[in-house]
């Protein structure tokens, strides 16, 4: 078992590290506009690569919320939601995992009075407290996928909880992106 975190620890470093060396090297060009052209040009791949993208940005810390509108703009409301759900629950326990094994000092450090109350909450409170701050839009989603990670809460469960409870803020955004699109074109909602 303890092998298995080892590799586990080391496979999630190398995918981290690799990450931000791309983020890091392509800076000057990535953005929104040329997220959106990149995926649209992949052609039968453009799913498969902003899954990918989108399973990074929670580890990096780039705002969800842009490419979940960016979701429904290029996929629609149906598979925008379905592929910005499984994606973001991925990033999500990424970051998670994160917090917990590789980053755990640094975030420890750096928490302040309310991160350490969010910690205790999810340890009293365990998936119940995940799912109200997964229904809360104004709750910085990135910031506390690390603070989960503290937690003792399982990663299965948090991942389990985190993919039902975001579920209609994803949808709502994604279906925002959607019509955004449409009131541009001068269709009708």
């Amino acid at each position: 078992m303890k092998k298995l975190q080892l590799i586990s620890k080391i496979l999630l470093i190398l995918f981290i590290l690799s990450a931000s060396s791309l983020v890091y090297l392509y800076k000057d060009i990535i953005n929104q506009e040329s997220i959106k052209n990149f995926i649209e040009a992949s052609g039968f791949y453009g799913p498969l690569i902003f899954m990918l993208i989108y399973s990074i940005a929670p580890v990096i810390m780039f705002p969800n919320i842009v490419l979940t509108v960016i979701g429904g703009i290029l996929f629609g409301p149906f598979f925008g939601s379905l592929y910005v759900l499984i994606s973001c629950t991925i990033g999500s326990t990424l970051a998670f995992l994160a917090g917990r094994y590789i980053a755990r000092d640094w975030v420890e450090a750096n928490a302040s009075g309310k991160i350490l109350e969010i910690k205790s909450g999810i340890d009293k409170h365990g998936w119940k407290f995940v799912a109200v701050t997964r229904l809360l839009p104004f709750c910085p989603f990135t910031i506390l996928n690390f603070v989960y990670g503290l937690s003792k809460i399982s990663a299965l469960s948090y991942a389990i909880t985190s993919f039902i409870f975001m579920s209609p803020l994803v949808i709502f955004y994604v279906y925002l992106g959607h019509k955004t699109i449409a009131l541009l074109h001068n269709e009708s909602l």
